[in-house]
């Protein structure tokens, strides 16, 4: 690489960083607004998530839940008990096993979730209308960045 492509490079990964630290803000920010999803109460991004999360995953355990979301049991477990002091979750015991829990939406649960889904498709229809028919091509890039931009921070993990 000529110096000049060198310098051009440093020039492009400086602009990168504050493109990345203004989405990462933007997206940290979204992360802090809580809704109502038509439940009379505020509900952060984890909680939601997390009802969304059940909804789609109806014989998880705590541990499988934890896992998809990226979070610690103990994380998971204090995210469920909020939703059951809420009156959007209820506990039983799993029929496989006396250890294990599974968690149910209740029918207040279930609003919360039926509003999350219809605010979700909203949003995909932003994204359909921002890239026009190249959707698709669209959405694959973004995900192989997104991809790409993970395994660096594991890789950068690794390093630390």
């Amino acid at each position: 690489m000529s110096m000049q492509e060198d310098q051009h490079l440093e020039g492009d990964l400086g602009v990168l960083r504050y493109v990345l630290d203004r989405v990462v803000a933007r997206l940290a920010a979204i992360r802090q607004t809580t809704r109502t999803y038509g439940t009379n109460m505020e509900l952060t991004s984890t909680e939601i998530h997390t009802i969304q999360a059940v909804a789609d995953f109806r014989d998880a355990s705590l541990t499988h839940l934890a896992n998809l979301m990226g979070v610690t049991k103990g994380a998971m477990s204090q995210t469920i008990s909020r939703l059951v002091q809420k009156g959007l979750a209820a506990k039983e015991g799993a029929p496989t096993s006396g250890r294990e829990i599974r968690i149910e939406l209740t029918d207040l649960g279930q609003i919360a979730y039926r509003n999350h889904e219809a605010f979700e498709r909203r949003i995909l229809s932003a994204v359909i209308a921002h890239c026009g028919a190249n959707v698709e091509e669209k959405v694959k890039l973004y995900l192989r960045v997104l991809q790409e931009f993970e395994a660096i921070l594991d890789l950068h993990e690794t390093m630390s």
